[in-house]
């Protein structure tokens, strides 16, 4: 059994039919759904044989709110993946986050704090390997290597 709300791509529907559409899986934050039904409906318009002013308001109106659909599209995953960043941080794991946080300011290159956190996070991975250089520097050490350690030491250093 067929969901009424959705609307199967063979269908008929004139421009407005599917605005109405797009508008309901808006309204229900099925963002997909709705870009993919709001660009039927332009397709739909752009179908009519009218030119008038009136298709043309329509057809701009239709690609405003798909292009509100995308950029809250980009929203929701650019916070999906700071949501993750966090949770890899909160563990520690610097390379996992930083990938992440990456990932987010791709989508939303306009969020210029996802570049600061980004830098502080190379600035803890230095920091984490160069502690781990020490700890292996002291354990060459013991052991009795000290060129080993010597070098360790320089490359933590730097």
């Amino acid at each position: 059994m067929e969901n009424s709300s959705h609307i199967s791509p063979s269908s008929s529907l004139n421009h407005s039919a599917l605005e109405e559409q797009a508008d309901l899986a808006l309204a229900n934050r099925r963002l997909k759904d709705a870009s993919d039904i709001y660009t039927r409906a332009l397709k739909a318009s752009s179908s009519q044989s009218s030119s008038s002013s009136s298709l043309r308001e329509i057809t701009r109106s239709l690609e405003e709110k798909r292009e509100k659909v995308s950029h809250l599209m980009k929203v929701d995953s650019s916070t999906s993946l700071i949501e993750k960043g966090e949770r890899a941080l909160s563990r520690g794991a610097y390379t996992e986050a930083r990938a992440h946080y990456v990932k987010a300011a791709h989508n939303q290159s306009d969020i210029s704090f996802l570049k600061v956190i980004i830098l502080e996070i190379d600035l803890c991975i230095k920091l984490q390997t160069a502690s781990q250089k020490i700890v292996e520097a002291h354990t060459a050490m013991r052991l009795g290597h000290y060129r080993a350690a010597d070098e360790l030491f320089r490359s933590a250093i730097y």
